[in-house]
């Protein structure tokens, strides 16, 4: 079977990478060969490219050329892939939302199969996202199947619904317009703006009519009118809904998010800074201790990613934290934290610009004010035992130690508790219920095994044991003795040596 070399693609060098990698094994080719049979393929700016670094490095290896492929025409180094893929969300249909995820997934190696499972759910529109969630798929091939079907099915009803529309039209009168001279002039008469009848209150119209007030510009005209009439406040709503991610709630670092050690007031805290929370966020029960001026009148709920809201009770603004070489002055929202003292989502990350962060190395770096600040985060702690030579050696040092005894809890056996009715039973007929001791009692006809005339018995060497079961084996016999299951033979045989005199041992048989 001929298999063609991919064509050049130069939006995707990821993808051409991936099919000329199987192409080569398919063909079994040499590792010489396969930058030659690359660059043989490739097109336009890349095949100009390619003779240039040639040129000035000389013939590169496979996985040279690799590398420097993708960072001419991959992606950008500043494109945080897992940032992206944490706050994807479903913008057209499940078949395109499922590609842009899967391009995506296919470029981070540290998601587990679990954390992308709750991501593509998390994404989806909240319609499909209620279905899928009630039939909780395990694997991400149940998700998809389950948020296509349920799509299906969207499309399906809506089809339904427009059929329905159009085979039983409406037959309503074309509303009446009202303008704000109509209204002033119905005002200033006392009638009722949709039936022109005298208006008092609890008046309700005789007959039902359709009316329409049109959209006035914002005028002076208008305020006066509007002036001492009672009107609802409403409340500023954000153009973007807050959310908080379920590992930040939970203070759980995550191949998103990185730890830092910094100060608050002087005041030693945690923080997390997470690209899947979009605000930042303080700890409640931190906040109170430090004594921070809340803001209560802008209470809001937070959306967590596993679909729970919580009810922050306000905010302090302008609070001024402290960083390893860097100081940022930010409002924090309010919510209980566990694991962490602060959150900087978001809100703070898109104030950086270009932001390079190796989350392998647990790096952050962004330029401020013309200089490159680098936050370094910290590493998951580990538990390690000590000995007291270097125990009693720390303390000396000043550090704080921590001993743990350990022992094993033996959990009582608790008694069993039988009902009484139980009890009256087993004592009616104890008989049955009892251990049997020794053989069942002889029948009219006792089942046993016939043996052709003449048959000698079978000659097989004794079962060998090792001796550390020699105890239990007797223990087991002895059981059966007692009990009458078996019984000692009456017959005995002895093992010879070479002459018939000499009687080495004597061996019981044991008879069923």
């Amino acid at each position: 079977m001929k298999v063609e070399f991919p064509c050049w693609e130069n939006n995707d060098p990821i993808g051409w990478i991936s099919r000329a990698e199987k192409y080569f094994r398919f063909h079994s080719t040499s590792d010489n060969a396969k930058v030659e049979l690359a660059s043989i393929n490739l097109e336009g700016d890349a095949i100009q490219w390619y003779d240039w670094l040639e040129a000035c490095h000389g013939p590169p290896k496979w996985e040279e050329f690799k590398e420097e492929l993708i960072n001419r025409f991959g992606p950008s180094g500043y494109e945080n892939v897992d940032g992206e893929l944490a706050k994807i969300r479903q913008t057209s249909t499940v078949l395109e939302y499922q590609g842009r995820f899967e391009r995506l997934s296919n470029q981070t190696r540290d998601w587990s199969e679990k954390q992308l499972l709750g991501t593509f759910i998390e994404g989806l529109r909240l319609d499909i996202r209620r279905e899928v969630k009630m039939n909780q798929p395990r694997t991400m091939k149940p998700a998809l199947s389950f948020a296509r079907l349920q799509e299906e099915k969207i499309n399906e009803e809506g089809r339904k619904n427009n059929k329905v529309i159009r085979e039983n039209p409406s037959h309503y009168s074309t509303p009446r317009r009202l303008t704000k001279e109509e209204i002033k002039e119905s005002m200033a008469k006392g009638l009722c703006w949709h039936c022109d009848e005298k208006w008092h209150r609890g008046h309700q119209c005789k007959q039902k009519r359709i009316l329409m007030i049109e959209p006035i510009e914002n005028s002076e005209e208008e305020d006066d009118f509007y002036e001492g009439e009672t009107q609802d406040n409403i409340n500023e709503v954000q153009d973007d809904s807050m959310a908080i991610s379920v590992h930040a709630l939970e203070g759980l670092q995550t191949p998103q998010t990185m730890k830092v050690k910094g100060f608050i007031k002087k005041q030693p805290v945690m923080i997390l800074i997470d690209s899947g929370s979009t605000n930042n966020f303080l700890d409640s029960t931190l906040a109170r201790r430090l004594k921070q001026k809340i803001e209560r009148a802008s209470t809001f709920d937070v959306k967590v990613t596993d679909g729970r809201s919580l009810t922050s009770p306000g905010k302090c603004e302008g609070i001024k934290i402290f960083l390893p070489n860097y100081e940022l002055i930010t409002d924090l929202c309010l919510l209980p934290l566990d694991g962490c003292d602060v959150i900087l989502g978001a809100q703070w990350l898109r104030t950086l610009g270009d932001i390079i962060w190796n989350f392998s190395q647990l790096t952050m770096r962004f330029q401020d004010q013309g200089k490159e600040v680098c936050i370094r985060g910290k590493r998951q702690d580990t538990i390690t035992s000590i000995s007291s030579y270097q125990a009693e050696w720390l303390l000396k040092k000043d550090c704080s130690i921590f001993l743990m005894q350990l022992s094993i809890k033996k959990e009582p056996k608790g008694t069993s508790y039988t009902p009484p009715e139980l009890e009256a039973l087993l004592s009616k007929f104890s008989m049955i219920f009892a251990e049997p001791k020794g053989l069942p009692p002889s029948r009219s006809h006792d089942h046993r095994i016939p043996l052709i005339p003449g048959s000698a018995p079978a000659n097989v060497r004794p079962y060998r044991y090792p001796y550390i079961q020699k105890e239990v084996i007797e223990k087991i016999v002895q059981e059966m003795l007692q009990a009458g299951i078996v019984r000692p033979s009456n017959y005995l045989r002895c093992l010879t040596g070479d002459r018939p005199k000499e009687w080495v041992r004597w061996l019981p048989w044991a008879e069923w």
